[in-house]
């Protein structure tokens, strides 16, 4: 899918829900805290003692369609948690559930070390 060629109302409504994501996620943890960026939002995981680790959703759309890419810091690739029409609760349901997967990654990695 390219990069975002323009900010339609669907596409900012979608930037908004994996921002809400996000914010959602970090309720649930003190170690886990968002910040926004262009077009998504990147997720911080700090632990006492342990490097801090961060993941980033960046949603980009064209065509009246959006992709949701999901990165882990210490990862090139991106992996695609959604794509298809601009429809927030589909989008925000695609973050949780690749926020989920990182979260628990992180948590697991930390009882391995």
């Amino acid at each position: 899918m390219g990069t975002r060629t323009d900010q339609s109302e669907g596409w900012k409504r979608c930037v908004e829900a994996v921002r809400e994501a996000a914010d959602i996620a970090s309720t649930f943890d003190g170690r886990l805290s968002h910040e926004p960026m262009d077009g998504g939002v990147r997720l911080v995981f700090s632990h006492p003692g342990r490097p801090i680790r961060s993941f980033t959703l960046a949603v980009s759309g064209h065509a009246g369609e959006v992709r949701v890419d999901a990165r882990a810091e210490e990862d090139k690739a991106r992996v695609c948690v959604y794509e298809g029409p601009p429809k927030p609760a589909s989008v925000m349901q695609a973050a949780m559930q690749a926020i989920g997967r990182w979260y628990g990654g992180e948590v697991r990695r930390l009882g391995t070390t």
